[in-house]
């Protein structure tokens, strides 16, 4: 396969729209395995609602070939794992204030 002799280059590989049955060489060929809650759910086949979910499925996308695995979850941050490194870190989102940038008034 041709992006097998790229591999100087970094890859970060989002699988949304997420199926089930993703093909394996995904895995191997991306540095970054960079996914949300709903989409590890999906190819983990285990629910993700907590950081310490994000943690196991974060172990057992690493554990099929990336190099690192970014996983978001919204409100609650994200969790990133490594491959050189054996520990997950959760990584809190601030609180933020949402403004509307649709105002039609003016």
């Amino acid at each position: 396969m041709l992006i097998r002799s790229l591999k100087t280059v970094k890859t970060i590989f989002n699988p949304a729209p997420a199926v089930p049955d993703l093909d394996p060489d995904f895995y191997t060929l991306s540095d970054v395995l960079c996914c949300n809650e709903s989409e590890a759910e999906l190819l983990t086949g285990s629910p993700v609602a907590t950081v310490e979910d994000a943690r196991r499925a974060s172990r057992e996308l690493l554990g099929r070939g990336c190099g690192a695995v970014l996983l978001t979850m919204g409100a609650q941050g994200c969790v990133v794992l490594e491959a050189k490194g054996a520990t997950t870190h959760h990584v809190p989102a601030p609180a933020v204030t949402a403004v509307d940038t649709t105002d039609n008034s003016l």
